[in-house]
């Protein structure tokens, strides 16, 4: 697939996510919080996914978003309130950080290495599994 399409799943998602959340979590002033985390999600395994680019444009995309729809005032970029101001810029600098500490690796590299995780995680599980009568 080309390089720029890959791209442009990864930053979908992110801006999709953003959205969702906004629509979602609008009226929730408790739950707004937890925006940026979920967010923040998105981004690492977008980044993962589909690379570095697609990640940063997505940090920067789904920031705005949430900043102008999510958080009081609506429209706006300016935020009134701290708490929410620090989240979200936490999420921002968080981001950027996991952008920068992805390897650039292949998505086949990537898929190696989730298969591994899974058959490890497997092979833990077991144990337990007859432990709980389940084998």
């Amino acid at each position: 697939m080309h390089h720029a399409l890959r791209c442009s799943l990864g930053v979908a998602l992110c801006i999709a996510t953003a959205v969702l959340l906004c629509v979602f979590l609008k009226d929730s002033a408790d739950l707004r919080l937890v925006a940026p985390a979920i967010c923040l999600q998105i981004v690492i395994v977008a980044s993962l996914h589909w690379g570095r680019l697609a990640g940063l444009m997505g940090t920067v995309l789904a920031g705005f978003i949430l900043a102008l729809f999510l958080f009081p005032p609506i429209g706006s970029l300016a935020i009134y309130d701290a708490t929410e101001r620090l989240m979200l810029t936490g999420f921002e600098a968080c981001s950027v950080l996991v952008v920068l500490l992805v390897p650039r690796s292949s998505r086949s590299e990537v898929a190696v290495i989730t298969r591994r995780l899974r058959a490890t995680v497997g092979m833990l599980a077991r144990p337990l599994k007859r432990f709980r009568g389940g084998e």
